[in-house]
């Protein structure tokens, strides 16, 4: 079993290897292969969802409001999470987190997660933290060796490949 399966609490579902669950999670959320296809080129739904913290210890606060300059530029002020399918990104932007929290994201729909458009890339909005829980938290430098190593080695890399996925998932 890999790390990222250990991490995770993942095993392997039918055919579907347990380094892939998460993206068969986002794949069930769609309505179509044609509509999770676009999940994961447009949105970038890959089933690997990261947070980056100042804190070892990091947990979810479903009251929290984001706090930095791009949020409170746009006015937004109410509860949520921001995540992303791209720490190494990230680490650029908040040299000072040097943790990232590897989180479920199971539990939400299609729609309680969605790519926003503040200038830092590869950023999810969260609309209820809520629903989402955090497995574990390692270094940065880990979660970008994981991360790397799963978009790399194990996400199809073809639309044939995700396509062969799309049906696995649908028969389980």
């Amino acid at each position: 079993m890999t790390e990222l399966c250990k991490l995770m609490g993942w095993g392997q579902r039918n055919q579907i290897p347990c380094e892939l669950v998460g993206l068969a999670e986002d794949m069930k959320k769609a309505n179509s292969f044609e509509q999770f296809a676009k999940d994961f080129t447009v949105e970038l739904k890959h089933g690997l969802y990261w947070h980056l913290s100042e804190k070892q210890d990091f947990d979810i606060d479903p009251t929290y409001c984001p706090r930095d300059l791009s949020s409170l530029a746009t006015g937004v002020d109410e509860p949520g999470l921001m995540m992303s399918t791209d720490p190494e990104n990230w680490s650029g932007y908040f040299p000072d987190r040097n943790y990232a929290a590897l989180l479920d994201t199971s539990a939400l729909a299609r729609d309680e997660y969605y790519q926003v458009h503040r200038g830092f890339g590869n950023e999810f909005w969260v609309t209820d933290p809520c629903k989402v829980k955090v497995k574990a938290v390692v270094p940065v430098e880990k979660a970008i060796g994981i991360n790397n190593w799963y978009h790399e080695e194990v996400l199809p890399q073809t639309k044939d490949e995700l396509y062969e996925l799309w049906k696995e998932v649908q028969d389980e």
